[in-house]
């Protein structure tokens, strides 16, 4: 990866060298792809090192328990071989409940936020409730797609006090991860981009249509690149739009009209039109 790859093309030499800025996913399929703690247990949060609190039945990350110190790529090699001394090679698994059957999908999600969630918010809660709500519509909504830097560093003060006070205006049970994580958006805003350009959705559209490329369980890889050769190899036929057959005009006088019964009522209507309309 460091010395990338090279082609060669009509005896030209191209070399190519490939990196990864990074990956978009959500935060169950994050922990699975970087083997880290998954949302619900102490350490979820990979950027910081503030561990959870047990409360009640849930994990919570309360704002004035945070520790923000970042995490060292040392600590997480430190990390990552404790894990592995410790493991005992053996998944433990529980009963999976069904209590996540009528959550939205992320797409609802992202169009209630971004667009009618705030003034259903303002109509709906309480007073309290729906300034609370609009502070945090208006600042993903900045973070969505902010034109200058100070649009994300007045999103990252709203987002700080969104979460500092949501255990006063609910309680502390709504402190979860996934609150926590909020407070690194704006970071990643500045190093990647707006939201809006960093969205799953089109990903989504991709994987669909290299999943038609696939067919069994082997060699995935061989296969989705033997087939996007071969669609790119085959000149597909250029499809041309055909000219309209309709008729635009019809002469009365055309023999294909009933002469003793359709043309002299017609060319008689349109005579008196044509005599009204000259008349007025």
């Amino acid at each position: 990866m460091a010395e990338g790859t090279s082609f060669f093309i009509n005896g030209m030499e191209f070399n190519f060298v490939i990196r990864t800025q990074f990956f978009i996913s959500d935060l169950p399929a994050r922990s699975l792809f970087l083997q880290t703690t998954y949302f619900n247990g102490y350490y979820a949060c990979h950027y910081c090192v503030t561990k959870g609190l047990w409360s009640g039945s849930i994990v919570v990350y309360p704002y004035h328990h945070n520790d923000l110190k970042l995490r060292s790529h040392a600590e997480v090699i430190a990390a990552a071989k404790e894990a592995e001394k410790n493991s005992t090679g053996k998944r433990i698994t529980n009963v999976q409940g069904v209590k996540a059957v009528e959550c939205w999908k992320a797409k609802h999600s992202r169009l209630f936020v971004l667009n009618i969630g705030l003034p259903i918010g303002i109509t709906c809660l309480p007073v309290l409730n729906a300034s609370h709500w609009a502070i945090y519509c208006v600042a993903i909504k900045l973070l969505h797609a902010p034109e200058s830097i100070e649009d994300i560093n007045f999103a990252e003060r709203l987002i700080n006090y969104y979460c500092r006070t949501i255990s006063e205006v609910y309680d502390q049970s709504l402190e979860y991860y996934s609150l926590h994580a909020h407070l690194h958006l704006p970071a990643q805003v500045r190093l990647h981009g707006g939201l809006s350009f960093c969205s799953a959705f089109t990903f989504e559209s991709c994987i669909r249509y290299i999943k038609k490329q696939v067919h069994g369980t082997k060699h995935l890889a061989s296969q989705i690149a033997y087939w996007y050769d071969m669609e790119n190899i085959v000149k597909n036929k250029i499809f041309e739009v055909p000219s309209s057959t309709g008729v635009n005009q019809i002469d009365l006088n055309n023999e294909q009209l009933d002469t003793s019964i359709s043309s002299p009522r017609i060319i008689q209507h349109c005579t008196i039109n044509d005599l009204n309309a000259a008349a007025s």
